[in-house]
């Protein structure tokens, strides 16, 4: 797959093996319908940030009773 047919020889970008090999990925990943919407990120992510908040809480309600009673 040719992403791009031509470019204007001032807007050549070099880039490294790592980086076109991490570009390709991610075009493979999208033709094979791998690639996830933003919204869909964004839900996981909130997620993931709501458990992290309910363990700390849960820390610090433990650390605050053991303070309480002097453990």
């Amino acid at each position: 797959m040719r992403a791009i047919e031509f470019i204007h020889e001032e807007s050549l970008i070099e880039v490294t093996t790592e980086e076109l090999k991490s570009i390709n990925r991610g075009l493979r990943d999208f033709e094979e319908g791998k690639i996830h919407s933003n919204e869909t990120a964004r839900k996981i992510y909130e997620r993931y940030l709501s458990n992290l908040q309910s363990t700390y809480d849960e820390v610090s309600e433990s650390h605050s009773v053991k303070n309480v009673l002097g453990n």
